[in-house]
């Protein structure tokens, strides 16, 4: 199974923290990421068990975004 995550995060780019929170509420990631000139977030989903995730990205220009995920593997 695919375990890696392509989001398009529209007219955003550049360095940014990432905070992904279970179902339940709790944070089970915290990551620095890049999101490239082509405004796409890569990130490895393979330690995260099956079920409904929210992504919250901050960017270090102060934008945020957030969006869900669903896991099934």
């Amino acid at each position: 199974p695919y375990t890696t995550l392509f989001r398009s995060v529209a007219g955003q780019s550049g360095k940014a923290t990432v905070q992904v929170f279970d179902a339940k509420g709790a944070k089970v990631a915290d990551e620095q990421v890049t999101v490239g000139g082509n405004n796409i977030l890569s990130m490895d989903l393979g330690s995260l068990t099956n079920g409904l995730y929210t992504f919250h990205l901050v960017f270090n220009s102060g934008t945020q975004s957030s969006f869900r995920v669903a896991v099934s593997k």
